[in-house]
């Protein structure tokens, strides 16, 4: 396994820097679509009968931000009472186009975008890509929104030879704002489930550094495809590996339970008759901790993703960051980013869904913890720098994140 910590390019400015260049360039060159803060969404729309305003009044509890329409909302009359109930509790929608023109589609403050499609093949490129210009043109500003094949679709379901052949030939010719795609880690048979998970995190990020293109990515919050149920630390894994990579959107799957999919074996946030389940107040909390740190995990930047189980990954770590030290062969992540005013942040995930881990760490400089209940930074070690291997506890799948002012990476 390679490592990932960012290199200067030839003309002395850093992957990261230089990423971040492109991506707010793009924001003021006005560019079509312009994401302004970090999604957190769902697909499975809740169904809009008699209770659509108390139904989405719980969606802005969960704190949700941004809606994929479709499901529940499944026709156009349907979708303008969706887009009233969600206007109420200041949610944004990606509607359902139901094969109209755009033209004929909602424009309106509560449209966030349109979903143009999911698991596109390469023989529909020339379809997608009028489609893709139809929305860019009608509907300047907003997003469309395609879902790309995940990297476990089989190439002759991606019309390509291969993965990476499928993904060069989406770029070239829909050049999409946005990057998304759904690896459920628990939604085929097998145990390599997470391992494909964060393999794609790893295959997206490479290609947004290099494009200067945000990617969201899908999180399994339900048994769908096997039986297995996630539980709150799978979840809070994913989620937390996934921002750790640096990802500006987290969508999750499902909020309404899709009761007419052969691949449902279980219900997601809101069960088939309309209740929350168990999983609604997993990602609740999840959400609501999210949110608090939402704006500065939203203008940072990814230098780095480092595996400290992989002694090569834990010493890269240690070459990017030299000012802070890892115990090395432990289950967990570390994401380094950057942010806008130069600060350095240790995203630290606990690679292990199932029990609680401890990393120890010193450093040569005061470090901040960035606290999920205020989104305040909070001194560890009364702020002095940490000489005796401080033991940072992570809960299952859970994640810390801790911030070094005035400090920057080797690249």
């Amino acid at each position: 396994m390679r490592k990932t910590a960012v290199k200067a390019g030839s003309d002395g400015i850093p992957r990261a820097l230089a990423a971040a260049l492109l991506f707010f360039a793009g924001i003021a060159a006005g560019a079509e679509f312009r994401q302004e803060h970090l999604v957190l969404g769902f697909w499975g729309d809740p169904p809009v009968d008699g209770l659509v305003n108390a139904r989405y009044a719980e969606v802005a509890e969960a704190g949700f931000n941004i809606v994929m329409g479709g499901l529940g909302a499944s026709s156009p009359a349907l979708a303008q009472r969706q887009r009233d109930a969600c206007n109420r509790v200041n949610i944004r929608v990606l509607f359902a186009t139901y094969g109209l023109p755009v033209k004929a589609l909602c424009n309106c403050e509560t449209t966030y975008g349109f979903l143009v499609r999911d698991h596109p093949s390469l023989g529909e490129l020339d379809t997608l890509r009028s489609r893709v210009e139809e929305v860019r043109r009608e509907r300047p500003g907003k997003l469309p929104f395609i879902n790309l094949a995940p990297p476990s679709t089989p190439p002759e379901k991606l019309g390509a030879p291969d993965y990476d052949a499928y993904v060069q030939a989406i770029l070239k010719t829909l050049r999409p704002e946005i990057l998304c795609w759904d690896e459920l880690p628990w939604a085929m048979p097998g145990e390599d489930g997470p391992k494909r998970y964060e393999e794609a995190l790893k295959f997206f990020r490479d290609i947004s550094m290099k494009q200067g293109t945000p990617f969201w990515t899908f999180v399994q919050a339900m048994a769908y495809g096997t039986d297995y149920e996630p539980t709150e630390g799978d979840i809070r894994w994913q989620v937390h590996t996934a921002l750790a990579y640096g990802a500006k959107g987290i969508l999750y799957f499902s909020y309404a339970t899709p009761v007419n999919d052969p691949k449902t074996k279980g219900s997601g946030m809101i069960d088939p008759d309309g209740r929350k389940t168990e999983r609604y107040r997993i990602v609740s909390g999840i959400n609501r901790e999210i949110k608090k740190v939402m704006a500065v995990l939203f203008r940072s930047v990814s230098v780095g993703v480092f595996n400290l189980q992989d002694a090569e990954q834990a010493r890269a770590l240690s070459e990017t960051v030299p000012s802070v030290q890892f115990s090395s062969g432990i289950p967990v992540t570390v994401g380094v980013l950057r942010d806008v005013d130069g600060s350095m942040m240790l995203y630290t995930v606990n690679r292990n869904c199932a029990e609680s881990a401890a990393v120890s760490l010193s450093s040569e400089v005061p470090v901040s913890e960035l606290d999920w209940k205020s989104g305040k930074l909070a001194p560890l070690k009364n702020g002095a720098p940490i000489r005796d291997n401080f033991q940072l506890g992570l809960d299952p799948g859970d994640a810390r994140i801790l911030v070094l002012k005035g400090v920057s990476s080797s690249g």
